[in-house]
């Protein structure tokens, strides 16, 4: 369902993100008031979400500012504004608020959902079962047993999710409940500290009670056993799923990936910026970290070789004479970003000339021979913990056939660069035989094909419409897509803290309230359409839309500014 509802997103214009980076963004304002000057900045309400939902960032991130534009402008998704006071003198941020009419409908929501659990907190102390117990007693049983149903959602929430709203009529409809009772019992028993004989008196009655509030509710308690279905759903949309996380963790932990000359120059280009700001550097360690192969071949070496010395030759003809009178508007003009990195590096005091800028990387004077290649290969290999992989080694199972072919289709794009064209031709047809002599396609059937081309490159995919179709599956992944499902995914363990933290809450139970019903009854229906599947379908099906995650672009979900920087900063080597 996750990778249904990612797929979907992604071809319709992100609404799905939209809508749910909305939906933060409101409950964010719950708060505020113009009239007791309670409002928040945009930096006041990025921190509210990610503070309380850090893995948020995955969805916010960049779109913050544009959707605040959107919400005040126009409504937003779904039609819900919120009121902007510009920045003043006084006032070095612009401020934002909920109307009246929002903010009257919350406080509204607010004391209807406090009431909901008072009620359902009653009901179950005046239980004809409990009438010979003290009071107490009474209540403690009670909040244990909202603390039961919370955890169905915690650990079962889409199954749950489905069967309260009438979704579940297949075979699991009568023993859901049943199967996991007793566990979800022990596990709320397990968080206070009651004495074991205190225990295994309230164990009995809990479980009884728990199973009447799924099987035979009041109204007060389905209201809110579907308000914490609606929390659920909002979290899941925010990959706060321990199930979706540990799929995309192994579904990398197989990863072999022929790293794009593109994203190494920009990782070169990184050398002097920031920790947090080195984006690519990061990614790489992070995906190193995580025992992702990352292959540097001898085409993408041979390719970083080149740029750096085409970017010597810029600079020795048309720049170094000139250095001292160049602005920064004409630098940023340059189409070569290591010479935008070295004056910014040159300005930053980390680096006294061109020389010994580019000495950082490998021996200026052994720039043009063996001994500089090898240097550059020792340094990228070490530095990113890439495998080094030879032209030899690449070609092998290639068919020349094959790689003439797609090279002849290609030149056009390579401005008549037979050996540039011929470089992409062998790594694409590679990519395709690794796949085959790895037995990928059997080996890891939920998760996809694990050999693949990380670049950014596009243009080639415009000719390689016929090989895509022949193999069935595309050759390139994005960036973003490790970026978004796996180097910025939250842990399991942060997971289940921050649904510890988030259903016992009213505060959980308001953010269900901010989901759009639309978004609830999609997933719930996607939930029934795949339950009566067979699992070598569900596989199938899996496996294609994982495949489909990896190689689409996503450009509406980057999740920081200084992505954007990195991915789009120069035109594709």
């Amino acid at each position: 369902v996750f990778l249904q509802q990612q797929v979907e997103n992604s071809e319709n214009d992100k609404h799905l993100t939209k809508t749910v980076a909305d939906s933060l963004i409101l409950w964010s304002l719950n708060d505020t008031d113009p009239d007791k000057e309670i409002f928040k900045t945009k930096s006041e309400i990025n921190s509210f979400i990610i503070n309380n939902i850090p893995w948020a960032k995955n969805i916010v991130g960049g779109m913050l500012t544009s959707r605040l534009n959107e919400l005040v402008d126009k409504g937003g998704v779904g039609g819900k504004k919120i009121n902007k006071h510009n920045k003043n003198s006084k006032n070095k941020e612009d401020k934002y608020c909920l109307p009246f009419a929002t903010r009257d409908i919350i406080a509204l929501e607010k004391a209807e959902d406090e009431s909901i659990k008072i009620d359902v907190l009653n009901e179950i102390c005046a239980l004809e079962m409990l009438k010979d117990i003290e009071i107490e007693k009474r209540l403690e049983i009670a909040e244990i047993t909202i603390r039961v149903s919370q955890m169905f959602f915690e650990r079962e929430g889409l199954i749950c999710s489905s069967f309260l709203n009438g979704c579940d009529e297949g075979k699991d409809k009568n023993t859901f409940i049943e199967n996991t009772v007793y566990d979800r019992v022990k596990d709320a028993l397990n968080e206070v500290n009651y004495s074991n004989d205190k225990r295994q008196d309230y164990e009995s009655y809990i479980c009884d009670i728990v199973r009447k509030m799924f099987y035979q509710s009041t109204v007060s308690q389905r209201l809110l056993l579907n308000k914490f279905s609606r929390t659920y759903i909002l979290l899941f949309t925010l990959q706060a799923e321990p199930r979706v996380v540990e799929y995309f963790q192994k579904a990398t932990a197989n990863f072999r990936l022929l790293v794009g000359t593109d994203l190494i120059i920009r990782a070169v280009s990184e050398r002097f910026l920031t920790k947090e700001n080195q984006m690519t550097r990061n990614l790489f360690n992070m995906a190193g970290d995580a025992g992702i192969s990352m292959i540097l071949t001898e085409l993408a070496l041979d390719g970083l070789i080149k740029h750096i010395i085409v970017a010597d030759n810029e600079y020795r003809n048309h720049i170094q004479k000139r250095e001292a009178y160049l602005t920064n508007e004409i630098i940023r003009e340059s189409d070569q970003i290591l010479i935008r990195t070295y004056f910014h590096a040159k300005k930053e005091g980390y680096t006294k000339s061109w020389r010994l800028f580019i000495s950082e990387f490998v021996s200026y004077e052994q720039l043009h021979n063996t001994l500089g290649t090898e240097e550059l290969k020792t340094y990228i290999s070490h530095e990113f913990r890439m495998e080094y992989c030879s032209t030899d080694d690449l070609s092998e199972g290639v068919s020349k056939i094959n790689i003439d072919q797609l090279s002849d289709s290609i030149l056009e794009i390579k401005k008549g660069n037979q050996q540039l064209a011929d470089a992409v031709s062998l790594t694409i047809n590679s990519v395709y035989s690794q796949r085959l002599k790895n037995k990928e396609f059997s080996t890891f059937p939920e998760f996809g094909y694990q050999t693949w081309w990380l670049t950014q490159e596009s243009r080639v995919q415009r000719h390689t419409l016929d090989l895509v179709k022949k193999h069935g599956a595309k050759f390139i992944m994005r960036p973003e897509f490790l970026l978004n499902f796996f180097s910025l995914s939250p842990s399991v363990k942060n997971i289940r803290d921050s649904y510890k933290a988030i259903f016992p809450s009213v505060m959980g139970i308001q953010m269900g309230n901010r989901l759009p019903d639309k978004v609830f009854h999609k997933v719930l229906k996607q939930v029934d359409d795949w339950r009566d599947s067979d699992d070598g379908r569900i596989a199938a099906k899996t496996r294609t839309l994982c495949d489909k995650l990896k190689s689409e672009h996503s450009d509406d979900n980057v999740n920081y500014n200084a992505i954007d920087r990195i991915f789009t900063e120069s035109n594709s080597i």
